[in-house]
């Protein structure tokens, strides 16, 4: 049965095959652009090393400290003392990091050989190491006792190892930043600017830091450190509650001074974070809208098609097929047009998401020349389900109702047309 809906479907295509070639253009174009919105949010949300733990994070997004009694000396960010009694041994938490932001730093060798640019540099506490799935090619992250100690010990990616030291393997060398030195301990695969809270050039001990210590506003309470949170068992809903909790507690400590924390999921984070509506639901209606709207117009060209075989139906029923039995055929038929544009789409994607990715991904300009798309990005079994998901779809919307509407035909009206 399978063979002849393929025989049938390419006699089909030989007599219609403008219309089928419009068909199987129309059916790409818009499972390209139904992927494209797919892929761009699963890569941005889903977790993917090194961010493997991406749905069960909150980020401490937005800080701010001010005078209750008149909301003035307002401050942004949080020291460490505030971000401790804020995130420090939380129940409902599997894993707390502590960092700063992502900023550039003048980087050389102790030498002076290698080049000398601003590069990315974060400061970061020993368990980022255990929050991030890191590719260590030579060396290890920091140890408990160096962190403890405040060494001034750095990791660095294997491009800044090339580009600084002439070598992949700068373990033991000296890096400086901003002139400080530090010890290279460790040397990791370079990471993807996709990956905005994983990415970075080099890493450096906070607790080595100035950052470290930094107090200032109202009280003392505003800094430069932020926080990274995994929720345990993925309990994210009791986790954000606990850290609401956190916040009243420690500004009840407080004497003249409020203290207000945004903590935000990943794909908050990551997407929308100056928008209410939901990523997720963002992208879901872009791809229905790619996929809905199109099929409205190729249903005409299916029904086209359609209406030169009204004596064929005729002649099927008049032998005793069922409309149940024609409709199955038809959307059969209509599907292997479908599946073929589907794969063209599916490639288009491909190509478009690798073309345009800085722009489809939100990596920035500074950015983008670090932005590497590897082909299990790509070629994930997740990918193929949804593209032959959208195809059924796409199938029933553009075929199921020219079809329902010339198998419901009596047979004199379809052998008279």
């Amino acid at each position: 049965m399978v063979k002849q809906y393929f025989k049938q479907a390419f006699m089909q295509f030989r007599q219609n095959r403008f219309y089928s070639i419009l068909i199987i253009i129309s059916t790409s174009v818009s499972i390209a652009f139904a992927m494209v919105a797919y892929m761009a949010y699963s890569l941005g949300s889903d977790d993917l090393p090194p961010e493997v733990h991406r749905s069960n994070s909150f980020y401490s997004d937005d800080a701010w400290s001010y005078r209750t009694d008149n909301q003035s000396n307002m401050n942004s960010g949080m020291c460490m003392k505030t971000a401790k009694a804020i995130a420090d041994s939380l129940t409902s938490a599997q894993l707390v990091s502590f960092h700063t932001r992502n900023y550039p730093r003048t980087c050389q060798s102790m030498g002076g050989e290698g080049d000398r640019k601003r590069r990315r540099v974060r400061m970061v506490d020993r368990e980022w190491w255990s929050l991030f799935q890191y590719d260590f090619l030579f060396g290890r992250p920091f140890l408990k006792e160096e962190y403890d100690a405040g060494s001034k010990v750095a990791v660095i990616t294997e491009r800044t190892a090339r580009e600084v030291f002439h070598t992949d393997n700068a373990v033991g060398r000296t890096l400086l930043v901003n002139f400080i030195p530090y010890t290279i301990c460790g040397v990791v695969r370079d990471v993807s600017s996709q990956f905005s809270i994983a990415y970075c050039e080099v890493w450096t001990n906070l607790s080595s830091t100035t950052e470290y210590e930094a107090m200032y506003g109202s009280e003392y309470v505003a800094g430069e450190i932020r926080f990274i949170v995994v929720a345990k068992d993925g309990k994210c809903e009791e986790l954000g509650q606990e850290i609401e909790q956190r916040i009243d507690k420690f500004n009840q400590t407080l004497r003249e001074t409020t203290f207000e924390a945004n903590m935000r999921s990943h794909t908050d984070y990551t997407f929308y974070s100056l928008f209410e509506m939901s990523p997720m639901v963002m992208y879901f209606l872009l791809a229905c809208i790619f996929l809905i709207i199109p099929a409205m117009s190729i249903s005409g060209l299916v029904y086209s098609i359609l209406s030169k075989r009204f004596s064929e139906i005729g002649i099927r029923k008049a032998y005793g097929a069922s409309a149940r039995s024609v409709i199955w055929q038809f959307l059969n038929e209509n599907f292997l047009l479908t599946l073929v544009g589907g794969l063209l789409g599916v490639l288009l994607s491909f190509g478009a998401l690798y073309l345009f990715r800085g722009w489809l991904l939100g990596v920035s300009f500074a950015y983008s020349s670090d932005l590497q798309m590897e082909w299990w990005m790509f070629f994930r079994p997740v990918v193929f389900v949804i593209a032959f998901s959208l195809c059924l779809l796409f199938n029933l919307f553009s075929a199921l109702f020219p079809v329902w509407y010339v198998s419901g035909k009596n047979i004199v009206e379809a052998l008279k047309d």
